[in-house]
C-alpha cells in the first residue's frame, strides 16, 4: 500500500554525482519518509538555482498574506501528491462578495502552489468561492496570478507580499466581472442541444470520464442553465474524493472557458460587490 506523505515533512536538496564522481548540474530533492529506505524518499531533481521552499514555509507565507490583508481567512483545501502542493484559503464572505442573483453569493479565495520537482512555480492566485456549494472556481487569468521570487527569509519577500496586496485590492472589481459573467450564464437555458454545444466548445478539454460525472451531477442537482453547468463542473472537480492535480487543471480550463463563453450571451444588470474596496484604495491609487 502506498504511504501518503506528510506535506509538511522536512526536505533537503543535495548535489548529484555520476558513477565516475563527476558532479551533476542537478540536485536531488528528498522528503523525510519513515517508510522509505534510509528514512528519505527522492521526489524530484532540480537545478542548483531552483527556489526550493518547504511546504510548511509556503503555509507560513499564506499566513503572512492573510494577516497583511486585514481580512478573516480560513483553510479550505490542502493537496499534496508527493511532489506538487496546493493550499487554499477562503475569505470571510462579509469581507468581499458579489451576488449572481439574490442569495447566490460569491466570495474570494487564495490558492498557493509549490512543487519539489520544478513542475509548478511558487506563487498564488485568486479564485472564486461559491458559498452555496463551497465550490472553488479557478480562473486565475481572469482574477489574478502571482509568481513569488523570494521566500520569507529573503528581504525581497516584502516586495512579493506587496504585490499580493495589490492583487487583493483589485479583487472586488474582478469578482464583480466574474459575477456578471455568471449572471449571463444563469440566464442561458441549457437543454440537450445546448449541453452538447458546451461539451464540444468550452468544455472540450474535459476527459470523457470527468464529463460523465459532470453530466450526472448536472442532471441530478443543478438548474438547467449555463451557470448550472459551471457549478456541476466545479462541484465534481473541487470536491473529488481522491483529487489529482489534473482536477485543478481541468477546473481552471473549464471555468475560464465558460466565463469567456458568457461574454457572447445576453447581459443583465451588474451585480453588487461589497466590502474591502476602501481598505485598498490608497494602494490602488499609488
Amino acid at each position: 500500500m502506498k504511504t501518503l506523505l506528510d506535506p509538511y515533512a522536512p526536505i533537503e536538496k543535495a548535489p548529484l554525482f555520476a558513477p565516475d564522481s563527476m558532479r551533476s548540474r542537478g540536485h536531488s530533492v528528498r522528503i523525510e519518509d519513515a517508510s522509505a529506505e534510509g528514512g528519505w524518499r527522492e521526489v524530484g531533481v532540480v537545478s542548483p538555482s531552483y527556489l526550493l521552499v518547504p511546504n510548511a514555509e509556503v503555509r507560513r507565507m499564506a499566513a503572512d498574506v492573510a494577516a497583511a490583508s486585514g481580512m478573516a481567512w480560513s483553510e479550505d483545501r490542502v493537496f499534496f501528491d508527493g511532489k506538487r502542493f496546493l493550499y487554499a484559503l477562503v475569505a470571510d464572505p462579509e469581507e468581499v462578495y458579489a451576488e449572481v442573483a439574490v442569495g447566490d453569493v460569491l466570495g474570494v479565495g487564495l490558492l498557493f502552489e509549490n512543487s519539489y520537482d520544478g513542475s509548478r512555480r511558487l506563487g498564488c492566485s485568486l479564485f472564486v468561492h461559491r458559498l452555496a456549494c463551497a465550490n472553488g472556481m479557478l480562473a486565475p487569468d481572469l482574477m489574478a496570478r502571482l509568481r513569488f521570487r523570494h521566500d520569507r527569509a529573503n528581504a525581497g519577500w516584502q516586495d512579493d507580499l506587496g504585490r499580493a496586496m495589490d492583487a487583493l485590492g483589485a479583487a472586488p472589481e474582478r469578482l464583480r466581472a466574474f459575477a456578471r459573467a455568471a449572471a449571463r450564464l444563469a440566464r442561458y437555458p441549457v437543454g440537450s442541444a445546448e449541453l452538447a454545444r458546451l461539451r464540444h466548445g468550452p468544455l472540450a478539454r474535459l476527459p470523457v470520464s470527468t464529463w460523465g460525472r459532470v453530466a450526472d451531477h448536472y442532471l441530478a442537482n443543478e438548474e438547467p442553465t449555463g451557470w448550472g453547468v459551471a457549478n456541476a463542473v466545479t462541484s465534481v472537480l473541487w470536491h473529488a474524493d481522491k483529487p489529482t492535480l489534473s482536477d485543478f487543471a481541468h477546473n481552471e480550463a473549464a471555468t475560464t472557458a465558460l466565463v469567456r463563453y458568457a461574454a457572447d450571451l445576453p447581459s443583465r444588470p451588474a451585480p453588487e460587490t461589497h466590502g474591502a474596496d476602501d481598505r485598498y484604495a490608497p494602494r490602488l491609487a499609488a
